[in-house]
């Protein structure tokens, strides 16, 4: 085994020592000696891999979160897009809430945010929405107004502020890209 299939090996038993953990307890209350004894590895094995537990979790949330959104790009519909993130903040909800939940949550609103930008950016550049006659700094406004509000209603889903099936979710995600009149 090379030394880099064998550190994210070791990377991915401390991620999912955490996720077991995090299944009883909020992240803010694990601490790395929980994780050290699961594992059975020493403090210093975790050291080498992450600063802390939050670096831990972030980067087992990047991880899924490229496996499942690769960098090229996707020619799919918006529509699919949106079905696709919700799916995926739904298969990983604990994690996500767990994250913004704690007191490192910016970076977790920070990812939504950038996730539902991109789907949005996407679609205009395919002008799939009803922009053609709109300045690119207008558009450019929209987009980021439209992401701001998307990703807060994705994170209050996934706080359980409101009720709604993924179903909804889209639906309702759907409307408030579409059904702006200009």
């Amino acid at each position: 085994m090379s030394s880099i299939q064998l550190n994210n090996a070791t990377k991915s038993l401390i991620v999912s020592s955490l996720s077991k953990l995090m299944q009883t307890k909020s992240l803010d209350k694990i601490r790395v000696n929980d994780i050290i004894e699961d594992c059975q590895i020493s403090r210093h094995t975790f050291y080498y891999h992450f600063d802390n537990i939050y670096n831990a979790a972030y980067w087992e949330f990047e991880r899924i979160l490229n496996e499942t959104f690769p960098e090229e790009d996707r020619n799919e519909s918006i529509e699919a897009s949106a079905v696709e993130m919700i799916d995926f903040f739904r298969t990983n909800r604990n994690l996500c809430k767990s994250m913004i939940e704690s007191k490192h949550h910016s970076q977790m609103e920070h990812i939504i945010y950038e996730k539902v930008e991109n789907v949005i950016r996407n679609e205009y550049r395919k002008n799939n929405l009803p922009w053609a006659e709109l300045s690119q700094e207008k558009k450019e406004l929209i987009v980021k107004v439209l992401a701001i509000s998307e990703a807060a209603c994705v994170k209050g889903w996934l706080l359980d502020q409101f009720k709604a099936s993924s179903k909804d979710m889209i639906d309702v995600l759907m409307k408030m890209m579409k059904g702006l009149s200009l």
